[in-house]
């Protein structure tokens, strides 16, 4: 049987041993917060809600297109708060990276009018190409008069760090 002095010392150990890992979590959620399950059930809620009401109301075969626009840029603004809030919110922007689909959109817009639109919803799958395509098109553009000096990044909303975009 354990004396009174090996039993306070097994309860101080593991109190310490408690608020270490307390110390720890506080110190991750700070340093890495997540965005909360309910925000992201809401804001998908929404989004299909929302692009759900958008296409109803439509008629002919540009509704889902533009039901998924709506929804796609519902996630986007969510995606966005979630950034501004310093919360990662990768799961948010895999499923608005899913929803936007461009060719599909502007596809839905020939079929419905029987003229393809000559601008973009500017939807990417690969964030690294976009970015390389934004390099390209700012080089190219008559209206920037210094060209030589001209980068590309990417904000990681997870841990606010910036990645330079190589753009060969």
């Amino acid at each position: 049987m354990p004396t009174a002095a090996e039993t306070l010392i097994a309860r101080l150990q593991a109190d310490c041993t408690a608020a270490e890992a307390a110390e720890r979590r506080r110190v991750r959620r700070l340093t890495k917060p997540r965005t909360p399950f309910a925000y992201i059930a809401v804001t998908i809620g929404i989004a299909v809600i929302a692009g759900t009401l958008v296409a109803l109301q439509q008629n002919g075969t540009l509704a889902p297109a533009l039901g998924l626009f709506v929804a796609g840029l519902v996630l986007a603004v969510a995606m966005v708060v979630a950034g501004a809030v310093r919360r990662r919110s990768g799961f948010i922007a895999f499923v608005t990276v899913l929803t936007f689909k461009d060719d599909e959109f502007r596809q839905g817009i020939e079929q419905e009018t029987g003229q393809r639109p000559e601008w973009a919803a500017e939807a990417f799958p690969d964030v690294d190409a976009d970015v390389r395509q934004s390099i390209v098109r700012i080089k190219n553009s008559p209206f920037v008069p210094h060209r030589d000096k001209i980068r590309g990044f990417v904000y990681h909303v997870e841990n606010g760090t910036l990645r330079e975009i190589d753009p060969a």
